[in-house]
């Protein structure tokens, strides 16, 4: 019998998405541990201490953001990559300002997400290849000179937090 490699944390509050991450990891020789919400996931990832967190960024009541910036709090430097159905560019930047070492999506093919999760255990940084484009948009200036975060940076709190709801599909009231 070989041993595992390494010990995944998956943080995903679906139940399938968990099942085929344990199927096509454990085949692969790697431990993985799940964990359905994010409150078990911080407990999973101080108990475990893991080797990569794999997590999704929307779940109930706790979202990946919120278990991230938990995680670090409590010390917990394991790299993380993101596996999310969100395909919107502030999020990808938030994930990326919060350290996430990948940024895959969902409706991915399985096996390239496999391999992003077995480039990102060796260290290496991927983004799903639809958000490339929207990553480049984010860094690369406007005619003015100035970023997109230049601009995001002029708007209050409040006008940033209508703007993310509207980005979402939420109407303005």
């Amino acid at each position: 019998m070989t041993l595992p490699r390494s010990t995944i944390l998956v943080v995903e509050d679906e139940p399938e998405i968990r099942r085929f991450l344990r199927s096509a990891l454990g085949a692969e020789g790697y431990k993985v541990v799940e964990s359905s919400t994010a409150r078990r996931g911080t407990i999973d990832a101080t108990t475990h201490k893991p080797d990569l967190v794999i997590m999704d960024l929307r779940m109930a009541p706790i979202d990946g953001f919120t278990l991230l910036a938990r995680v670090r709090a409590e010390g917990i430097a394991t790299p993380v990559a993101v596996l999310t159905m969100s395909d919107v560019k502030d999020d990808l930047a938030r994930a990326f300002r919060a350290g996430v070492r990948g940024y895959l999506l969902k409706d991915m093919d399985p096996d390239d997400v496999i391999d992003a999760i077995r480039r990102i255990a060796r260290g290496e940084i991927v983004v799903a290849p639809l958000m490339a484009a929207k990553l480049v948009d984010l860094l690369v200036p406007s005619k003015e000179g100035k970023t997109r975060d230049d601009y995001l940076r002029q708007l209050t709190e409040r006008e940033r937090e209508i703007l993310q709801h509207l980005s979402r599909g939420k109407s303005n009231k």
